[in-house]
C-alpha cells in the first residue's frame, strides 16, 4: 500500500485526538485511514519511541491536555 509524506507527517497528530479532546465520531474515512496507518509495520514500531515506561495512559492524556491548552 503506497502513502504518503503527508501520511507521515499527519498520522502522529491524528492518532493522539484522544488527549487533545478531539472526537473523531462519524469520521469514517479518517478512522479507517488511521486504522490502516496503525496496521503498517513501522509506524507501530515507531510509537514505541521513546518507550512509554510506566505512566498510566490517563497520566498521557492529562500531560497531552496541557501542552495543548498552553
Amino acid at each position: 500500500d503506497a502513502f504518503s509524506i503527508a501520511d507521515i507527517a499527519t498520522w502522529p497528530w491524528v492518532r493522539s485526538h484522544d488527549w487533545s479532546g478531539v472526537s473523531v465520531d462519524g469520521l469514517d474515512h479518517l478512522q479507517r485511514w488511521q486504522d490502516t496507518m496503525s496496521a503498517r509495520p513501522a509506524c507501530a514500531r515507531g510509537i514505541e519511541i521513546p518507550p512509554s515506561g510506566d505512566r498510566t495512559e490517563a497520566e498521557k492524556k492529562s500531560d497531552g491536555q496541557k501542552m495543548v491548552m498552553t
